[in-house]
């Protein structure tokens, strides 16, 4: 029951952010192959994100650095308001 709860937050989360950027019908393109705009589900939300490379070192003596292989990572981290700082 809490993973359908996080998961419709993320969802809407998205959507709000989509629609307050400009977005009126909160649709997004990059999800899909073609680019078509679509409404972007928390499947194909945690789908992009789950490509997303964490690089760490040995000994944890350099931060450890976020490798963003595609745009539609970028636009969805920031549509969730997370911070890579």
């Amino acid at each position: 029951m809490l993973a359908l709860l996080v998961y419709s937050l993320i969802e809407r989360q998205v959507r709000r952010a989509l629609e307050r950027d400009g977005s009126p019908d909160g649709r997004m393109t990059g999800l899909y192959p073609d680019n078509r705009r679509e409404r972007p589900t928390a499947r194909m939300i945690f789908y992009h994100l789950g490509e997303l490379d964490l690089a760490t070192s040995p000994g944890n003596c350099t931060p450890q650095v976020l490798h963003i292989t595609r745009g539609v990572q970028l636009h969805l981290l920031d549509l969730l308001e997370i911070n890579l700082s």
